[in-house]
């Protein structure tokens, strides 16, 4: 209710400035304008008052909350042109009247206007024209968006920042033109509480001469007038970027407990070039399907649509479209026979699904975002390898995959060269949009360093809008990585909220979630927060990080998962890898060449991170950053003793520097004590190439960890740092781009990096208590077997969960004693189980490999007796008791003792045949019931 009356009070006491929209012509009326001749000269904060958690909070003059619904008196109704003075430059005077001539002494140096545009909707681009004397920054609803004159972004403004040089001296022109579109105008516009508004904020800035005060000037001119205009959207709308599959997540609505399962949940982004409300229909695919629709209730140019309620492990087709604005009817934008996906498995299908996911590591380079520069990769050193990458994946793709990706992991630097709106829009979903992995495949998106170039100061990009944190200098680089205002933000939602498993990180930067049988976990390798203690800046990798704690706590609740088997797998990912030396060097302070800003930071993340990792039960480690492929066997330890010494804090460097003499690399791999073993993990039967295996009893201290480096997806380093490879990482292609397909089962892992020819690079396999997990059952229990009658046992069959073949192998006399089993079978019956002698069962290599006895369990069996037809020829005793007989045929082989105990018994029943060695004993005294 408050509101309402907030919008009521609004129409009624500033009706004058809500008549407007586009275009605003110079000379525009209905301006206010805040001008002090006295201190303070910068407007004051509003501080709200009323309570209400609608309107919470400090308000500053550039908020569209301010001086609009609560009602701060600025004086109003001036029209543009707005100012003082009478020298301007260019033949501005005398041909043009004052709309609003001020008469002030003495002369702020800032001077401030507002207004309020309305019915701001269906464009797709908003250009601002600003003329003003001296300098001057421009604002929409709070966001700048325009700054000339002045010193460049993100630098802070204050009320007494002066003018770069008097406008007075120059002759050219001093109307400043700017446009806005996509994600920029779309974060316009949703910033305003009241949908289609826009409050145009503008300060204006004087030169300040030689003058009596810093809060005032010695110029005696000052000049303000704008034109803002709009481009109306096609009359038909169409889709400019995606659609594009995520987990269900929009870390607004969601908090914690909210449950958001990968296997019954999704979420639909994209883009379009107007105003629409966006509407999905999906269905499963099978005919006379239900078809289900979930639309937006707002229209919006940037759409996002979280469905729920799936079938789990289905496959379902989608259509993409929008709401007639006149019949509300659903009209199509998109749909094909690629646009499909499947929904997560059952707990119990994770024993026959495999869970298919790409992985893709600096994915979206283009050397258009390098003309011109000095840096920019040469065609010495790099190739170009984006559309072949993509195109080889394809190829492999179209022949060895059904029916589609089940998740594509974007390993971070997902769109050079700074991480930008228009970067995103050109180098990855312009390429990437009408794959099939992007229309099938549900994207967890990972941060790397490029994703936060958008704040440089350099003339790499363009400034982003909204300022640096104030206090807080740039690193080395010119990149702020405290701000979390960047287009990867605004374009990938994550479920930080613990939606989807996991601990929540609270945090758009890093997360975890459970899907099939797997814990991901994503990390920022680059940003950084402030050290509370110190008010410093400091890595989100440094042992006193909130990401670090919030990681300690994850793996701890993950190991319980692994320990009971809600969780078979649990993959890591970040994009700057411990362990490299392709186009960084993981092994010297600054990674590469004359970077400074990398400092150690390879170096750190293996003595602090790969620890933390070791001390949980964690797989594989994945990467990009390097721009090569290589690969680790099974690896542990490779990390200092202790922590490096850490050097000063730096706010203009790094958060982390490392001196030369404090830098400690890690040259010191030796294979006999930092590998588990020296298999390739290929499995395909040649020299040395085992499977590796896993206990999920184990830690990753003792089981190892496997890191690959998956960072050649557009552009490859063909003159590496070390053409020999980093030692620690044997297996590498330096010559080649590519990416990875990870196939994941309960007990198997296997990973093919696809080179950009569309052939498998390399491949390794990872299996995971395989034979002893579940155990194939050793004893013969009376609760196990039908009628009481050890007759036959059952063996668990491996190949289910892991599609591995397996050969069984019994002691004679059993027939049959050797058989393949037969797939999709979970186990197998054996007929008149031995006593004692060892069963065996592996696969056709010989790598995976497992010797079975069968014994007697110590139960009591029923008194109706104990039908056994066995050999027995044990090592050890075995017991057997009963309250009733034992009877019919068994053999007892020579040194085997059998002890027999039995309350009530007549005796054994005839047909034992006992080797003369043998001995058999009974006991009329018992514990059996």
């Amino acid at each position: 209710m408050k509101h309402f009356l907030y919008t009521l009070v609004l129409i009624l006491i500033s009706g004058k400035l809500l008549y407007s929209q586009l275009p605003l012509n110079y000379g525009s009326t209905g301006w206010k304008y805040y001008m002090k001749n006295s201190s303070p000269i910068a407007p004051q904060n509003y501080v709200s008052i009323t309570g209400d958690p609608g309107f919470p909070g400090t308000y500053d003059w550039k908020s569209p909350y301010y001086n609009s619904v609560f009602g701060i008196t600025w004086p109003s109704g001036a029209t543009l042109p707005i100012g003082y003075g009478t020298n301007f430059p260019g033949g501005l005077l005398p041909s043009f009247t004052w709309g609003t001539a001020l008469s002030i002494s003495p002369y702020p140096i800032t001077s401030y206007y507002r207004k309020t545009l309305t019915g701001i909707s269906g464009y797709s681009s908003i250009t601002i024209n600003c003329k003003s004397d001296d300098a001057s920054v421009v604002y929409l609803n709070g966001i700048e968006v325009q700054r000339s004159n002045l010193p460049v972004a993100p630098a802070p403004i204050t009320s007494t920042t002066n003018a770069n040089g008097g406008i007075n001296s120059s002759t050219s022109s001093f109307v400043n033109t700017v446009t806005i579109s996509g994600s920029l105008l779309a974060s316009v516009l949703a910033a305003h509480y009241i949908p289609g508004n826009i409050t145009v904020a503008v300060e204006v800035h004087q030169y300040d001469t030689p003058a009596s005060s810093t809060e005032f000037s010695g110029s005696t001119d000052s000049f303000f007038d704008i034109e803002i205009t709009g481009t109306t959207a096609s009359a038909t709308p169409t889709i400019t970027r995606g659609p594009y599959l995520q987990l269900a997540s929009d870390n607004v609505s969601d908090v914690v407990g909210i449950i958001r399962d990968p296997a019954t949940t999704k979420q639909f982004r994209w883009a379009t070039n107007s105003s629409i409300k966006g509407s999905v229909k999906y269905w499963i695919d099978t005919p006379g399907s239900i078809v289900n629709q979930s639309s937006e209730t707002m229209a919006t140019t940037d759409h996002l649509i979280n469905i729920n309620g799936l079938t789990a492990n289905k496959k379902y087709r989608y259509e993409i479209g929008y709401l007639d604005p006149i019949s509300s009817s659903f009209v199509s934008l998109i749909t094909s026979p690629d646009h499909f996906f499947q929904s997560g498995p059952q707990y119990m299908d994770v024993f026959t699904k495999k869970t298919k996911i790409w992985l893709t590591g600096d994915i979206g380079y283009n050397p258009a975002g390098y003309a011109g520069l000095s840096f920019a990769p040469s065609a010495s050193t790099y190739n170009l390898v984006q559309n072949n990458v993509i195109s080889g994946f394809n190829t492999w793709a179209n022949t060895n995959i059904n029916p589609s990706l089940d998740f594509w992991i974007l390993l971070g630097d997902n769109a050079y060269l700074n991480g930008t709106s228009d970067d995103y829009k050109d180098y990855f979903f312009g390429p990437l949009q009408n794959t099939k992995m992007m229309k099938q495949a549900t994207i967890i998106p990972a941060l790397g360093n490029h994703e936060y170039y958008e704040s440089r100061l350099t003339a790499l990009s363009t400034p982003n809008p909204v300022p640096t944190r104030s206090g807080y200098t740039l690193d080395g680089s010119g990149n702020d990585r405290l701000s979390r205002n960047y287009a990867y933000y605004d374009l990938f939602k994550t479920p930080q909220k613990g939606q989807a498993g996991g601990v929540p990180s609270n945090s758009p930067s890093y997360y975890s979630f459970n899907a099939n049988n797997i814990h991901f976990i994503i990390l920022d390798s680059y940003g950084a927060d402030i050290d509370p203690l110190t008010s410093t800046r400091r890595s989100l990798w440094e042992n006193n990080s909130p990401q670090m704690a919030w990681l300690e706590n994850d793996l701890s609740q993950n190991d319980i998962a692994v320990t009971n088997t809600e969780i078979f797998w649990t993959v890591v990912v970040l994009h700057h890898p411990p362990y490299t030396k392709g186009s960084y060097n993981s092994d010297t302070l600054h990674g590469e060449p004359g970077v400074s800003f990398n400092d150690g930071i390879m170096n750190a993340i293996a003595n602090k991170l790969v620890r933390k990792l070791e001390n949980h039960k964690v797989d594989m480690v994945l990467s990009g950053h390097s721009h090569v492929y290589e690969r680790s066997k099974q690896l542990k330890g490779l990390y200092d003793a202790t922590d490096p010494i850490v050097g000063p804090v730096s706010t203009a460097i790094n958060s982390t520097i490392m001196s030369s003499a404090t830098f400690k690399p890690h040259t010191h791999f030796n294979a006999l004590t930092h590998q588990i073993n020296t298999s390739t993990g290929k499995y395909d039967g040649s020299t040395d190439s085992c499977p590796y295996e896993t206990s999920s009893n184990a830690l990753a201290s003792t089981n190892g960890i496997i890191y690959a480096v998956v960072g050649s997806g557009s552009t490859v380093q063909v003159t590496p740092i070390n053409p020999a490879g980093h030692k620690a990482l044997p297996i590498f292609n330096y010559s080649l781009g590519g990416s990875m397909i990870l196939e994941m089962q309960v007990f198997k892992l296997v990973a093919k990096w696809i080179d950009q020819n569309g052939n498998v690079g390399d491949n390794f396999t990872i299996v995971k208590d395989i034979i002893k997990r579940p155990e194939a059952v050793l004893e013969i229990s009376p609760l196990d077997l039908p009628s009481y009658s050890p007759s036959f046992q059952r063996i668990w069959d491996p190949s289910v969960a892991t599609g591995i073949p397996f050969t069984f192998t019994a002691p004679p006399p059993t027939p049959g004693s050797s058989f393949t089993f037969v797939p999709s079978i979970s186990s197998y019956n054996i007929i008149n189980p031995q006593i004692g002698p060892y069963y065996s069962y592996s696969d056709a290599t010989g790598c995976l490999a497992q010797n079975i006895r069968f014994h007697f369990t110590p139960d009591c069996w029923p008194a109706s007796g104990v039908n056994i037809f066995n050999l027995i020829d044990s090592p050890v005793p075995e017991t057997i008791k009963s309250s009733g007989s034992l009877f019919w045929f068994n053999t007892i082989k020579a040194s085997s003792v059998v002890n027999s105990y039995s309350v009530g018994w007549t005796g054994f029943g005839v047909g034992f045949h006992a080797s003369p060695a043998a001995v058999f004993t009974s006991n009329s005294i018992s514990t059996c019931p």
